[in-house]
Order: structure tokens, then sequence, then C-alpha cells
């Protein structure tokens, strides 16, 4: 247009010279009101022309304008261009790049003109301040009525009819995190955990570690387990001590629920015993055989369980009084009294004196234990949760039988248990 009075046909209008319109600029989009136009063009600026005693040019100021002007909404960030366009008696209301909503009028989406506030339809009573951009400080001054968490269309209108619209996404703090463990290790237990289910429409930002020691009467914030890593080393601890585990995850809601708690203590392994030498109090000058029984003790909770073995610390095998000995040669199987041999094997009763062993499954001493050891046993799983759980007991036989006469005495041998995880 350009001239500042009536026209009773349509005139092209102004780009380029006194108009704000680029010359290469096209018209994408145009609204009406009273006595003003708007229209977005291909630059993804708004320009209006017209009466502007409301603001409605969204200029920034209250003059009228016989050419087209550039909007200058000051709730508008720079580089936020337009892509809708809606307008009315008063004014009008664009949609931004950004997705929200701004309005040009002084008057249009106050506070006096705001007629309703819907979030999916569902009223938002009592409004009170309202702001020329639809965002959540806008939303926040109306009573949002509850939703579950997601994306609703939010619609303001005016008392003109006049409505703009933006999507407002509900959020709440996400579930608890899946499947927790812990896996023992030298003062330290290892966690890892699976993320939550459903972040609540809130990207999580961290999670909080706790531990306990007193059966979850009180808990400990982990310093050092944050950020979004789904596993942390909680170092420090007691091996001797049991430890309870929990984790939650953190996101701009706040902190959601607690996962399962896992219990572990640090990395053991304990092995003990009654005997570490292994005497035969016996009379084995007539060829008869005798055994003896220790027990050993082995404690660990080591994940991937554990091996026990034993080795003879003197490979001679003499009994404790030097000289004669009793040899390494011969059978063990049932120990025969008059087969010169020593034996050994797992539970049982202790013989003492009788001319042949009621078992069968004795084992040479010379080439299971004297040379490279034998396995007493070899698990895959734990036994203990701590050092003071029972563990598990193995009864150990050693047995003696005299190719000759032996003098009366205490015939025995050393032997070394060796336990190691695996």
């Amino acid at each position: 247009m350009g001239a500042n009075t009536s026209q009773p046909y349509p005139k092209l209008v102004l780009r380029g010279g006194l108009s704000a319109i680029p010359l290469t600029a096209t018209f994408l989009s145009i609204t009406t009101g009273r006595s003003s136009v708007c229209a977005i063009l291909s630059d993804g600026y708004t320009y209006c022309w017209g009466q502007n005693d409301r603001g409605q040019l969204g200029d920034g100021t209250a003059n009228d304008s016989a050419v087209p002007v550039r909007n200058n909404l000051p709730g508008m960030p720079s580089g936020v261009m337009s892509s809708n366009i809606s307008g009315n008696y008063y004014g009008w209301c664009i949609r931004g790049s950004n997705g929200l909503v701004y309005c040009g009028s002084s008057n249009l989406m106050t506070v006096n003109n705001i007629a309703s506030v819907t979030f999916d339809s569902v009223l938002c009573f009592e409004p009170r301040v309202v702001s020329t951009s639809i965002t959540d400080t806008t939303i926040s001054s109306c009573d949002i009525p509850p939703n579950p968490p997601g994306p609703v269309n939010v619609v303001v209108t005016d008392v003109f009819g006049a409505t703009a619209t933006a999507v407002y996404t509900y959020y709440d703090v996400p579930s608890a995190p899946l499947n927790l463990s812990a896996t023992p290790s030298t003062n330290s237990v290892g966690l890892t955990w699976q993320a939550p289910s459903t972040d609540n429409y809130s990207t999580i930002t961290d999670y909080v570690v706790q531990y306990s020691d007193d059966n979850g009467d009180n808990w400990v914030t982990v310093v050092g387990c944050t950020g979004t890593t789904l596993s942390c080393d909680v170092t420090g601890l007691l091996d001797d001590e049991l430890y309870q585990f929990r984790v939650a995850a953190v996101n701009a809601a706040g902190q959601g629920p607690w996962s399962n708690i896992a219990a572990s203590a640090g990395l053991f392994l304990e092995i003990s015993s009654d005997l570490s030498t292994v005497n035969i109090d016996s009379d084995l000058s007539m060829g008869y055989m005798s055994s003896a029984a220790t027990t050993v003790n082995v404690k660990t909770n080591n994940v991937d369980g554990y091996s026990l073995t034993v080795t003879a610390a003197n490979t001679s095998l003499v009994h404790s009084s030097g000289s004669p000995q009793i040899s390494t040669l011969g059978s063990t199987n049932g120990l025969v009294g008059g087969t010169a041999a020593w034996g050994w094997r797992i539970g049982g009763d202790v013989e003492n004196g009788v001319a042949s062993s009621q078992y069968n499954d004795w084992r040479p001493m010379q080439s299971d234990i004297a040379n490279a050891g034998a396995l007493i046993d070899q698990t895959s799983a734990p036994n203990a949760d701590l050092p003071t759980d029972a563990g598990t007991d193995y009864r150990v036989l050693y047995g003696a039988a005299a190719g000759l006469p032996q003098a009366p005495g205490t015939y025995g041998t050393e032997v070394v248990y060796t336990l190691v995880g695996r």
C-alpha cells in the first residue's frame, strides 16, 4: 500500500523503499484485524501495517503505519522465525519456529482479556498473569489440572475469540532403576543396574547410590557415584561386614523411588583347620591300619566359587619320631594291613588298629598329595555372605598301614590346605 488513504480497489503491497518488506520476499500467510493487516513472509519474519493504537502491529510502538513494519515482540527471542499466524479484531498471534506462541496487541492475552486456558480441553481455572509467550511461566500462573506425564495441547482464548496454542509436557520423577546387583571385590563392592523403565518425560540426569551397614536402619549416600553411568564401585568397605545397597534415578522433577536392595560384603576367602599335622596314635607294630580325621572350614563370598586343595609339606611322609618310616609305596585301596602305605579320603569314620579298612576309596598320598596336590572340592558358587557365617566344613581322613611290624608311637605327616577363588 504506502498511502494513508482508503482504496476502493486492490493495490500492490509496497516492498522496499519505505516498506520494511525486502524486495525478494514473498508472502506465505496473512491475517487481518479491525484496521490492520499482518503477514508472514518467506524470510521468516512477520510484517504488519495499519492501525496500531493497541500495539497490534507488534513493532513496540502505538504508532499507526501506512507501510509494512517488521514486528519486534519483546518476548520473541532473536533468531526465532514465524511459521503460522492468526488474527482477530484487535491483534494477532504467531507460532514461532521454537514451537511457542507470541501475540501482538497491548491488550490481547492479558489478564483482563483472558477468557479461558485449557489443557487438552480440560479447563485451567482462575488465570492470573499471562505473558505474550505461552511458556512454563505462563502456564504456571493458572491452576494446572492434573494429568499423567506426557504432552498436551494448551489453548489460551481471549474475550475476542483469538486463540494461542502451544504444547506443554507434563513430567514426573523417573521410575525405579531395575535389577541392581552387587559383586564383591577386595575392600569394595561393584554395583550394576539397568535404567528405569520410564523417565516420565524428563531426561535422567543423575543416579543416587546409598549403602547401609545396619540392615537398612540408616543410609549413607556414596560420594563419587554420580552421573548417568549404570555402574559404580563402592570402595573403603570392611571385608567382614555386610552392606546393603540401593540406587535411585534423578530428573528435573526430582528423585524417583529406590531400586531393589542388593547385599554384599567386600571379597573374602577364609580357610581354617583343626590340625595341620595329622597324627595316627596307634600301635602299627602288628601290621594293622589306622586313621585320623581333620576338619577344614571354608568361607568365601566370591561369586565364582573356589577350589580347595591339599598338599603334603613333607614328601618323605615319615612319622613324627623320625624312624622307622611308613613307606608311601604300595596300593592304598582299602589300606589293607601289611601293604605299607599312606592314604587319604573325604568323610567316613576313624579306624584304629584294624586288619583292613572298611573303605575302598582311599587315594594314594604320594601321587595325589606329595607331588602336585590333590583337589578336595571345587564349586562355582559362594558359600557365605560374611566371614561370621558358618561356611562349609570338609572332613578329611588320613590313614596308614604298616608293611612290616612298626614300633609303637605316633605316626604323622604335615599337610597344607590351599583355598583359591575361581
